[in-house]
C-alpha cells in the first residue's frame, strides 16, 4: 500500500507518492526565467527558498486553461532536488495498493511514460516523483 496525493489536470487526475510530497502551497508570485525549456514557467519563493516551477501540461502536451487556473503548486523534495509543480485542483490523498496499478496505455505519450508508476482501476495516473526529481533536463542551471 502506498499513500498519494492527487491532483488534477486538464480534465485528468494525476497522483504523487506522498513520501516526495513536501507541501501543498499557493503559487503567490512567479518570476519567468529566459532561456529555459517552455515547461518550466519560473521560479518562486516557498519559506525564504527559491525554488523552479514545473508545468506538467506543458511537459505532457496536455491542454492548457490558462495560468490563473493553476495557482497551486506541489513542492516535491528528494535528497538531492526539490521544485514545484502546478495543480488546478487537489483532490486529496488516498491509500492505493501497488498491485492495483495498471501498466502504460497506449495513449500515454512517451514523455508522460518516462514519469509513469501506473494507472489506477479508476484511470487516475500514478506518477513517479523520484524519476522526475532526478531527471537531469528538469534541471534548471546556474548558468541561465
Amino acid at each position: 500500500m502506498v499513500d498519494v496525493l492527487e491532483f488534477g489536470l486538464s480534465d485528468e487526475t494525476y497522483a504523487f507518492e506522498l513520501t516526495h510530497v513536501r507541501e501543498v502551497s499557493a503559487l503567490v508570485e512567479l518570476t519567468p526565467l529566459p532561456g529555459v525549456p517552455r515547461h518550466i514557467l519560473g521560479i518562486s519563493c516557498v519559506h525564504g527558498g527559491i525554488i523552479a516551477v514545473l508545468d506538467l501540461r506543458k511537459l505532457f502536451g496536455l491542454a492548457e486553461r490558462g495560468l490563473h487556473d493553476s495557482r497551486q503548486m506541489i513542492v516535491l523534495q528528494s535528497a538531492g532536488m526539490d521544485f514545484g509543480v502546478l495543480a488546478e485542483r487537489i483532490a486529496g490523498v488516498r491509500r492505493l495498493s501497488l498491485a492495483s496499478l495498471q501498466p502504460s496505455l497506449p495513449t500515454l505519450n512517451e514523455v508522460r511514460a518516462a514519469y509513469l508508476r501506473g494507472i489506477t482501476p479508476d484511470g487516475t495516473v500514478v506518477l513517479s516523483a523520484a524519476r522526475l526529481l532526478a531527471d537531469p533536463q528538469l534541471v534548471v542551471s546556474q548558468n541561465i
